[in-house]
């Protein structure tokens, strides 16, 4: 699995006050070569930011990936090197990082992102 971050500027749109519900997104992005501007601007339209954005169809190869940072946001790619289709990716809100542990699934049928959290000293 691959890695990259941005540092965490607003962790005040990430909740609502009083709010103590998480928010993801999941979404088949069909390539974000070809789409992320577009996956930017719809997330930073938001009142409030998801703690997870996850996107399928990635269709990007590792050697790519420092393309596709999003500000406030770590980003895990499970990238598929070998095909041009397939890739998912996971965005993790940087107020959320010392709460979750992301690891990669998948073998030659499939890609994919376990992403736990930990609540009350346990994951879930």
């Amino acid at each position: 699995m691959n890695f990259s971050s941005s540092p965490c500027q607003s962790p005040d749109r990430l909740s609502s006050s009083g709010s103590d519900r998480l928010v993801f997104i999941q979404q088949n992005v069909r390539s974000l070569r070809k789409n992320f501007d577009e996956v930017v601007s719809h997330v930073q339209a938001l009142s409030r930011l998801p703690g997870l954005l996850f996107f399928t169809e990635t269709w990007i190869y590792s050697d790519e990936i420092d393309h596709f940072n999003l500000e406030n946001y770590s980003a895990f790619h499970n990238c598929n090197d070998s095909y041009k289709a397939g890739g998912v990716s996971a965005y993790v809100h940087c107020s959320l990082l010392g709460s979750v542990t992301v690891t990669s699934l998948g073998n030659r049928s499939f890609d994919g992102i376990k992403v736990l959290f930990c609540v009350g000293g346990g994951f879930i």
